[in-house]
């Protein structure tokens, strides 16, 4: 477990190395959407400062407009975190040197082009959101039982040659 120890102290570089690829569409997306429901909860907000009671007996989308306002507001918390501060400056290079101290692992290609997409997809495939593998395993709950009922009995003959 000294292997899993050393990814653990990696991955605040990781992460920082990550955060230097955005995807441009996510971030358009979020800040629409920040925009939007931005724009809904002041006004909203700004209806209740008229009226006291407008967010009490206000009926929006089948719940108060409080409700709404809590839950907009909740989204837009989280459609906020895609968006990146303006002031980061990272140095890829450097990251990937911090991540090698750790994991002792770096393939040439990972310093020579650090920045480039092959090199980001050989790392997003070693370092998984955790988001990504709680699905997987997920996943993989579901699917298990139906394996071990249609595929398991056809190579069971296979099986019991391999054990004995």
């Amino acid at each position: 477990h000294l292997f899993e120890q050393r990814v653990k102290k990696s991955y605040t570089s990781a992460n920082t190395y990550v955060d230097y690829f955005e995807s441009y569409l996510l971030i358009l997306v979020a800040r629409f959407v920040s925009f939007v429901l931005g724009s809904v909860v002041v006004v909203l907000l700004v209806a209740s400062i008229y009226d006291e009671l407008f967010l009490l007996n206000a009926d929006l989308f089948g719940g108060t407009a409080l409700v709404v306002v809590g839950l907009m507001g909740t989204v837009l918390a989280v459609v906020r975190e895609f968006i990146p501060s303006s002031h980061k400056a990272i140095d890829p290079k450097k990251t990937m040197l911090e991540i090698a101290t750790y994991t002792h692992y770096l393939p040439p290609d990972w310093l020579s082009a650090p920045h480039s997409p092959p090199v980001q997809t050989q790392f997003f495939d070693l370092y998984q959101y955790n988001a990504i593998l709680w699905i997987n395993e997920a996943i993989s709950v579901i699917l298990v039982p139906f394996i071990m009922i249609f595929s398991l009995p056809k190579r069971s003959e296979d099986l019991v040659k391999f054990f004995h």
